[in-house]
C-alpha cells in the first residue's frame, strides 16, 4: 500500500497533468506536428515514384510498339528493294531516311513534352531525370563513309508533286504488268513452299479419327409425286432424320450416345463396356417410370398416414 502511494507520488511529479504518451495514448502537440510532417514527407515521396513509374512504363511500351512498327517497315521496305537497281535503291533510301529523320524528330518533341509535364507533376527538376538520346541517319556518316544520306526536303510543290510520282512508281507495283504478274507468280511459289515445311516440320501430327461419320442420305429424286414422297414418309428424307430415336453404340470399347431402355438387347452391351466401379445409368424412359413410381408410391403412403389419423380419431 506505501508502494502504490510513493509511485503515485512520483507520477504527480514527473507528469501532474497527466499529459505524457503513455498516460493518455496519444502524442502531444509538438510530436504530432513532427508526425504529421513526416507522414506528409512519405507520402509525397511514394506519389513521386508513383508519377515516375507511370512515365518510365508508358514510354517503354509506346518503345516497344514503335520498335514493332519499325520492323514491320523494314520488312516491307526491304521487299521494295528487292525489284529495283541500285539507282533506285540509293533514291529510295535518301527519300526514306529523310522521313525517319522528321518522325524521330517528331517523337522526341513528344517525349520532351511529355517529361516535362511528368516532372511538373512529381515535382522534380528534369536533370535528374535519364536524358533522351535522339537517332538520325546523319549521326552514321563518320563510321560509314559510303552511307546514303536524307535528301533534301523539295523546294516548291512541283518538285514535290514530281518526288511522289515516282516514289509511287517505285514502291507500288502494277499487278496487271508483266513485272508484277512474275513477281506474283514468284510469291505464291514461295508461298506453297513455306506452307509445306510448316506443316511437314512444324505442324503437329493428328491421327486420324476412329469414328467413321457419313455425309446423311443421298438426295430424292424430284421425279416422284406427291403420294410416292406421301407413301415412303418416315423412312427417306427429312421425316426420317425428324422421327428416328437415337440410338448409342460402342466406340473404343467406350459407349457412346444415350442411354439404352433396360428393356432392349443394348442395354446388355452397354453394361458390357461399363468399368468395373462405373454406376449403370437409366435411360430417359427408364428415369421417367422410375419418377412415377416413386410418385404413386408416396401418395399410396399419405393416404394410407391419414387414414391410420382417421380410425385413431
Amino acid at each position: 500500500m506505501c508502494l502504490k502511494k510513493d509511485s503515485r507520488h512520483a507520477a504527480k511529479k514527473l507528469d501532474p497533468d497527466f499529459r505524457s504518451m503513455e498516460a493518455i495514448g496519444r502524442l502531444d502537440n509538438e510530436r504530432q506536428c513532427v508526425a504529421n510532417e513526416v507522414t506528409r514527407k512519405v507520402a509525397v515521396w511514394e506519389n513521386r515514384d508513383r508519377i515516375l513509374a507511370e512515365l518510365q512504363e508508358y514510354e517503354e511500351r509506346r518503345l516497344q510498339t514503335r520498335c514493332e512498327q519499325r520492323q514491320a517497315k523494314m520488312l516491307r521496305r526491304l521487299n521494295i528493294l528487292m525489284r529495283h537497281g541500285p539507282e533506285n535503291r540509293a533514291y529510295l533510301y535518301s527519300v526514306w531516311r529523310r522521313e525517319d529523320d522528321q518522325d524521330e524528330a517528331f517523337e522526341t518533341a513528344r517525349r520532351e513534352k511529355a517529361r516535362r509535364a511528368m516532372a511538373e507533376a512529381a515535382e522534380v527538376e528534369l536533370k535528374d531525370l535519364p536524358p533522351i538520346v535522339s537517332f538520325k541517319w546523319e549521326d552514321l556518316r563518320e563510321e560509314f563513309e559510303k552511307l546514303v544520306a536524307a535528301r533534301k526536303a523539295p523546294a516548291s510543290e512541283a518538285e514535290e508533286l514530281a518526288e511522289n510520282k515516282r516514289r509511287a512508281e517505285l514502291e507500288d507495283l502494277d499487278p496487271n504488268s508483266p513485272e508484277g504478274k512474275a513477281y506474283q507468280e514468284k510469291f505464291d511459289a514461295k508461298l506453297k513452299q513455306v506452307e509445306a515445311d510448316y506443316r511437314a516440320n512444324i505442324l503437329p501430327k493428328v491421327q486420324p479419327s476412329p469414328i467413321k461419320r457419313s455425309m446423311g442420305v443421298p438426295p430424292m429424286s424430284n421425279a416422284a409425286g406427291k403420294s410416292a414422297r406421301s407413301k415412303d414418309k418416315g423412312t427417306h428424307g427429312p421425316e426420317a432424320h425428324a422421327t428416328k430415336k437415337k440410338v448409342g453404340r460402342v466406340v473404343n470399347n467406350r459407349w457412346v450416345g444415350p442411354i439404352p431402355d433396360q428393356d432392349s438387347p443394348e442395354y446388355q452391351k452397354y453394361l458390357d463396356v461399363l468399368p468395373d466401379d462405373a454406376i449403370p445409368q437409366l435411360s430417359k424412359k427408364d428415369r421417367a417410370e422410375r419418377a412415377e413410381l416413386e410418385r404413386r408410391r408416396a401418395g399410396t403412403e399419405a393416404r394410407d398416414a391419414a387414414r391410420k389419423k382417421t380410425d385413431c380419431a
